[in-house]
């Protein structure tokens, strides 16, 4: 059995993995590429067939401050988007709820998922990951 990740040609992200016997040929399908071997798409992108590492987002949180949002990063709270150019926001000030589940997503960085709960005398931030401070 071998091993293969698709990756879409032009972005370099990974589409899935595909396992096939030993004398099985692949054949790429339309704007798609095999590579041998097994990339997890959350961790990994190719540019020209080489893996590369997706970088992490230099986003900081302070209390209930989330500041240095990529340009042209897809920013929802609670499952809603806010506008695009958003580069810094104040949860508390956005959102009433107890728990604020932040979402920020932009190619090829790594997606950044957390957690703010304001309204608290001491804000906990759970599930940084990828750079946050």
């Amino acid at each position: 059995m071998r091993v293969f990740t698709q990756v879409e040609k032009g972005s370099g992200k990974v589409v899935k993995t595909v396992y096939v016997p030993d004398s099985f040929t692949l054949r790429p399908k339309q704007g798609k590429c095999y590579i041998e071997g097994d990339y997890c798409g959350d961790t990994y992108y190719f540019v020209e067939g080489v893996e590369k590492l997706r970088p992490p987002m230099d986003v900081s949180v302070e209390g209930t401050r989330v500041e240095g949002i990529p340009n042209g990063a897809s920013t929802t709270l609670n499952g809603e988007t806010l506008p695009e150019g958003t580069e810094m926001f104040d949860a508390a000030s956005e959102n009433d709820s107890f728990e604020i589940e932040v979402s920020i997503k932009l190619w090829p960085y790594q997606d950044c998922n957390f957690t703010i709960t304001p309204h608290t005398e001491n804000t906990k931030i759970e599930g940084i990951k990828h750079g946050l401070v």
